[in-house]
């Protein structure tokens, strides 16, 4: 028979769907490390995919593959590949159950029993001495060290200050138990909660002899087990068909345990998510039990996934984000996965924030975090896939945990697919000197010195610096890239006339980093501008202008220095004389552009902060009087984003923006300023 004709959602820390491929892949060789520097702000934003381990059935993508029309079975077959459905009878199953304590009790019901051998029982009264019986309960017998303890059952009767009285002692050691062959319930208690089980309840006596402790367990019909454990993993209210799968998935689950793998000699799984969760059939009032689980059990009743004739090791978690991963079976392998997809899967793509004052205190011995190398993943699905290795770096040396622990310092990921998301500092306003506030770079035409003209936030000056005495008029093209690399200091980019691009990094103190080289083939453009983050991805951009036909190219940055890729958002911008970038000067918290024609006439190109435009609007003409516009953002201190425009005297305008898309007027700021042949954008 084949099911083409027949980690985990509710308890993990745990538009349409298309018809998913079962394309299976084997990870590829490891590439490159991704490295990712110590954020500005000190915090990392983690992106990741799936929720839990990934092997098996993801529960959300059930969920999906029935919202596409699937049947119980073809979700089954697809997620569990070369396995074929089955009988597996009705066996008991033993389940460890830790919130009971380190007592057995019983509620007194008609038909409740006890047996000590659990096989052979003893019916037990509801009243003992014309006294009505309130509890049962078993406890260990006085321990002889070297010799197995018997239980004792003992009962408290309905009576003013009542003690526990013994009734009577276990004819054999270590275990004893209560059952209802009546009803098929056993009520008992969890704390002062009343509680009602399926099955037995059983007391085992576990240890050395005469040193053991008492450890709680229901022994019940595994289609019985299922009851609360399917309910407990999905969400009731989903389709049937997902429901269905689940049940069949989950009692094959138990069935391997029990019959590979049991967790001790006395029980087969936990009733947590170290096996699969369980819960009582009843809790106070409150069932746990419903009836379309209840369905899915019975309509797959006895239905186990086999392989090769026995029960699979049908794994599941609640997500696995788009692609499956390798469980170490045959029929745990890693493919793709587009049910995982539905719109209502919170896990399918997350986001969390983590500290880096956390990964310092769980790693104490790298001092201050500086980078996070993932250095191996699977190779399957975006970001590389999950993530195999990784060594994070600090000032005093590096550690390379497990990705276990990794996960367990960062505290919320999902899974083990996951990546940091670079995000650069705002480029706005330019800050070279480290003070947090505009300032100037300018070139010398006689000597090609670079002078910094630090702003002190008020729409004047601090004293100026010169950054480096020569050189800078062999440069083809100069600028002031914003925050291009991962710290706050921006930095400058630097064109040869071969058109090879070069990055020098900000120091913080006014000075530049030695060149590096990020990039060639630069001179088709004739224009190179610093935009902040256009593209609305976190990280800092560049505009280009291509000279043959007047092309606007973004670049989009990486944010460790480089580049992500470019594409066209404008053509025709040839007309214009100069093009720069205040920031955001309409306050809508995007960066826009600001561009001038030959007859003066000034437009703004508001940026709509997904990499394209609002409408342009026309903000000022007879600017054709100005040989040199530039912005770093707010000059003056008062939020908004200025423009500087220097006259062919020399005098050096401040055009404060008003904030949204206009002008305050202008006020003089500078002169002798005709001495510069660039005045960096």
């Amino acid at each position: 028979m084949s099911w083409a004709r027949s980690g985990r959602l509710r308890s993990l820390t745990a538009a349409g769907v298309a018809v998913a491929v079962g394309l299976v892949v084997s990870a590829g060789p490891a590439g490159a490390a991704e490295v990712y520097p110590r954020p500005a702000d000190g915090t990392l934003t983690i992106t990741g995919h799936g929720n839990g381990h990934g092997h098996g059935m993801s529960q959300y993508g059930a969920l999906g593959a029935a919202e596409a029309g699937l049947t119980w079975q073809q979700i089954v077959g697809f997620y569990y590949p070369g396995t074929t459905p089955g009988s597996m009878g009705n066996p008991t199953i033993r389940v460890r159950v830790a919130d009971l304590g380190s007592t057995v009790q019983a509620v007194p019901a008609t038909g409740l029993r006890v047996t000590w051998n659990l096989t052979d029982s003893s019916v037990l009264p509801t009243e003992k001495d014309g006294k009505a019986i309130t509890r049962w309960r078993l406890i260990p017998a006085p321990k002889v060290s070297g010799t197995p303890t018997k239980f004792r059952l003992q009962y408290l009767p309905d009576v003013p200050s009542p003690t526990w009285t013994t009734y009577a002692t276990a004819s054999v050691p270590l275990t004893g138990a209560f059952l209802n062959p009546t009803s098929g319930i056993v009520t008992t208690y969890r704390g002062t909660t009343q509680v009602q089980y399926r099955g037995q309840v059983r007391g085992i006596l576990s240890g050395s002899p005469g040193a053991e402790s008492l450890v709680p367990v229901v022994a019940l019909p595994m289609d019985s087990y299922l009851r609360t454990v399917v309910p407990s993993e999905v969400f009731a209210s989903w389709p049937a068909a997902t429901l269905r799968a689940q049940a069949v998935a989950a009692r094959s689950f138990a069935e391997w345990h029990r019959t590979n793998a049991p967790v001790s000699t006395w029980y087969d799984v936990y009733d947590d998510t170290r096996s699969q969760v369980f819960k009582p059939t009843k809790t106070g009032s409150t069932s746990n039990e419903f009836a379309s689980t209840n369905d899915a059990i019975s309509v797959t009743a006895k239905m186990a996934v086999l392989y090769s004739g026995k029960a699979a090791f049908t794994q599941f978690s609640a997500s696995d984000g788009g692609w499956s991963s390798d469980g170490g079976k045959p029929y745990l392998v890693a493919k793709r996965d587009d049910y995982d997809a539905t719109p209502s899967n919170p896990y399918h793509t997350w986001t969390h924030t983590l500290s880096t004052s956390t990964i310092e205190a769980s790693y104490p011995s790298i001092g201050s975090f500086k980078s996070l190398a993932i250095t191996q993943r699977n190779g399957l699905g975006d970001q590389g896939g999950r993530v195999l290795a990784a060594t994070i770096t600090g000032s005093k040396g590096s550690v390379s945990p497990s990705v276990s622990s990794l996960r367990s310092v960062f505290g919320n990921t999902w899974s083990d697919w996951f990546a940091p998301r670079l995000e650069s500092a705002s480029s706005f306003p330019r800050d070279v000197t480290g003070d947090a506030k505009m300032d100037v770079l300018a070139v010398e035409a006689g000597s090609g010195a670079l002078r910094v003209y630090s702003g002190n936030g008020k729409g004047g000056w601090n004293p100026t610096t010169v950054a480096e005495p020569s050189g800078w008029n062999s440069y083809a093209k100069a600028l002031t890239a914003g925050t291009w690399d991962a710290d706050t200091i921006s930095d400058v980019i630097v064109q040869d006339t071969a058109g090879n691009l070069f990055l020098r990094s900000g120091t913080g103190n006014g000075t530049f980093a030695a060149a590096k080289k990020i990039g060639a083939g630069w001179t088709i453009h004739n224009l190179v501008l610093p935009v902040g983050d256009f593209d609305g991805d976190g990280l800092t951009d560049l505009i280009a202008r291509r000279a043959s036909d007047g092309a606007l190219w973004l670049y989009s940055g990486n944010g460790t220095g480089g580049f992500k890729g470019h594409s066209t958002i404008g053509g025709g911008w040839n007309i214009f004389t100069s093009i720069l970038s205040p920031g955001d000067f309409t306050g809508d918290g995007h960066p826009d552009v600001l561009a001038r024609t030959a007859d003066g006439t000034f437009y703004l190109y508001a940026g709509d902060g997904t990499g394209g435009w609002k409408p342009r609007v026309k903000v000022g003409s007879g600017w054709d009087t100005f040989t040199a516009l530039t912005s770093g953002g707010d000059f003056n201190g008062d939020g908004k984003s200025d423009v500087l425009a220097r006259t062919s005297s020399g005098l050096l305008y401040l055009y404060p923006g008003n904030g949204t898309g206009g002008w305050k007027p202008r006020v003089v700021v500078g002169n002798g300023w005709q001495i510069f042949s660039n005045i960096l954008r």
